[in-house]
């Protein structure tokens, strides 16, 4: 018995240093993928390069999503396009404008504004169901604008891209019902693509009679904990099904790309079977080009 008590023991121990340095490797190990799209009917967007990136949940000055910002500021695309949740913390929002504006993109750097760029809490509030501080979008626009980053807090941007001119529309976080798609839409025009950012993923259900070629989101973290073999329980955190928790999808009719996303929730600060993720984004029109 004592000498099965032992062997029983190590497996054990091992097992359990095995889970953890899995689940550490998750949580800190980047992948970067790269996707082609098609988009139909938007050929000024045909050969457009887009780095998205969503869901940095930055919480402190030696946070790793810090140093994933680090590790794609060689990537040079078209776009970057960051689709919310930026700090966890309002102290943090200097460092993240200042990390973000180090990276470089020819036609621009866009971001969308998720929850946790309105309001942030603890643990402890979380488990209360209260709601932590506020932080106003107005002072993140401003921080980013000072490094000529532009946040689209519902509204949109002209582009003037390599084939022709498209739009860049940005909501405001759909979780908190915050999105005015009326507003968002105010200066597009019909006879130009648009590619929407969303943090949320459940906009598209309210798109209706609003032109959107593309639409970028996040939120959902890729379920950041994913089980094997239960993979079609993951949570998301979304009000429509969604075919998969993360990646390239068609909803409603349109392609969406859903990051997985760079951080993690404060309430559950780790990441299994679900690596953060930074996406390349190819865009082709069939019309141009056929994959």
């Amino acid at each position: 018995m004592g000498v099965e008590y032992i062997v029983i023991t190590i497996i054990a121990v091992l097992g359990f240093t095995t889970l953890v340095i899995t689940v550490l490797r998750h949580t800190h190990t980047l992948v970067i993928d790269e996707v082609r799209i098609l988009v139909p009917n938007a050929s000024e967007l045909h050969g457009l390069q887009i780095l998205h990136i969503s869901d940095l949940h930055i919480s402190s000055p030696h946070t790793w999503p810090l140093k994933a910002l680090d590790c794609i500021q060689s990537i040079k695309p078209d776009i970057i396009a960051i689709t919310g949740d930026l700090t966890t913390s309002p102290e943090m929002l200097d460092c993240t404008v200042k990390a973000i504006g180090r990276l470089t993109a020819r036609l621009g750097i866009f971001v969308s504004l998720g929850n946790h760029d309105h309001w942030q809490r603890s643990r402890l509030q979380h488990l209360l169901g209260l709601t932590g501080r506020f932080v106003h979008p107005k002072q993140i626009e401003n921080k980013m604008e000072k490094r000529a980053i532009e946040t689209l807090v519902n509204g949109s941007v002209l582009v003037n891209g390599a084939n022709g001119n498209f739009y860049v529309a940005g909501l405001d976080d759909p979780y908190l019902g915050l999105d005015n798609y009326d507003k968002t839409y105010e200066m597009i025009k019909s006879d130009h693509p648009v590619i929407l950012l969303s943090h949320s993923p459940d906009a598209i259900a309210d798109v209706s009679s609003h032109r959107c070629d593309l639409m970028l989101s996040g939120h959902t973290h890729g379920g950041q904990i994913r089980i094997p073999m239960l993979h079609g329980r993951t949570f998301t955190n979304t009000k429509m099904v969604l075919p998969r928790p993360y990646g390239l999808m068609v909803l409603n009719g349109t392609p969406v790309h859903v990051s997985a996303g760079i951080g993690t929730s404060s309430e559950l600060p780790l990441r299994f079977n679900c690596p953060p993720r930074a996406t390349i984004l190819n865009i082709v029109d069939p019309r141009v080009e056929t994959i």
